[in-house]
Formats: structure tokens, sequence, C-alpha cells
């Protein structure tokens, strides 16, 4: 890693969903470095060990850090981590979710629109809707990326309240080759597309 680029950042409370947070480093000492967060409001703990993705020679590498301040600073929470493991490939993209919320992506779910879109990875993503909804419910999702209209039948994964009658949903995709939907493809497509972007975006490449 060096100052300028573009990492992901890893939660405990996410490790079982894998979602992917962008930052860019700002300063590195040794093994202790300095990275700016683009979301805020992320509940971290200083002390806490994280996980660290980053782009290495065209290869997605992942490292095992602790944490040791979390400054809710303007324009951007700051965060100072130190590494603790070596890097190892994490080529399997698939496996992780990106955050898209800085990136305001919507959804459509049943009869509800412009449900804001949280993060996604090649079988599933995760929504803020006002629906009620139980685990194992199945229900016609439309996402847009680039122009593109992708559909499909998802299955609710989990929920978590979020108050004043929002709620988050995680869903998982239950197009296969046998059915006339195509979210699977969009999904693979945006994961990817989002995760390259806002590496490159961070390092200034874009």
């Amino acid at each position: 890693m060096r100052i300028g680029d573009g990492v992901f950042v890893q939660i405990p409370g996410e490790f079982d969903h894998r979602v992917l947070h962008p930052a860019m480093i700002l300063g590195i000492h040794e093994r202790d470095i300095t990275a700016e967060l683009e979301e805020r409001e992320l509940p971290f703990e200083c002390g806490e060990p994280i996980l660290v993705y980053y782009e290495q020679d065209t290869v997605f590498m992942q490292q095992t850090a602790r944490l040791n301040s979390y400054d809710s600073a303007e324009p951007g929470p700051l965060i100072e981590f130190e590494l603790t493991g070596e890097p190892s490939s994490a080529e399997s993209r698939e496996h992780y979710r990106v955050s898209t919320v800085m990136a305001n992506l919507t959804a459509e779910l049943g009869n509800e629109s412009l449900c804001p879109l949280l993060d996604v990875s090649s079988m599933g993503f995760s929504v803020i809707a006002s629906e009620d909804y139980e685990i194992g419910n199945i229900v016609d999702a439309v996402l847009w990326y680039s122009g593109q209209q992708f559909a499909g039948k998802v299955c609710v994964q989990s929920i978590r309240e979020l108050g004043k009658g929002r709620i988050r949903y995680g869903f998982h995709s239950l197009e296969d080759s046998r059915t006339s939907g195509n979210i699977n493809c969009g999904l693979e497509a945006m994961s990817a597309s989002i995760q390259r972007q806002q590496l490159q975006r961070l390092a200034g490449i874009i």
C-alpha cells in the first residue's frame, strides 16, 4: 500500500457479510497507516481487528490490521490502523459485498421503488425499505446500473430494524439457468465495476 492508494476496509460486525467500505491512504509509517473513509457513522471501536483489501499488481489482496483510532472529522472520517498480518490473495471477488452508499443507487422491491441500495455482490444486495418481509420471503427486484435494468426474484436473507420505519434487508438472488431474469448478470457486473471504480477514484486515476 502507498499514500494515495484506494483500499477497502471491513469491520468485525460485517465479517460474515463481507461488506467492503472504500477509503484512501493518507499516511504510512512502517506498519501504521492513516486513511480517510468515504462513509460516515460506521460502527468502529478502537482496538478491534479489521481487514484491509487492496490491489497489488492487478491481484486483489487482503491483510489483517488493528484499529488504533477513529476520528469522525470533516470532510471524511479518519482511521489509524496497524497492520498485524501478512498480505494474502483475496481474488474471490464474488464473495464480497462492496458498499454503494456513496453511489446513490436505488432498487425496486415489489411495489416499493427508490429503495436506497447499500451494498452489492455477485449473489445479492442490501437495501433500506419500509415494507414488512420475513426471512425466506421471495420478492421481485429491479436494479439499475449504467443505463441498464436488471430484474429477477430474490429471497430475504437478513433483517435489521433501523428505526423510524426503516428496515435494512439483505437479499440473495434466486435466479438460475431455468429462470428468465437477468439480475445475476447485473449483480456480477455491478460488483466488479463498482469495486474497481472506487479504488481508481480514490487513487485519482478517474
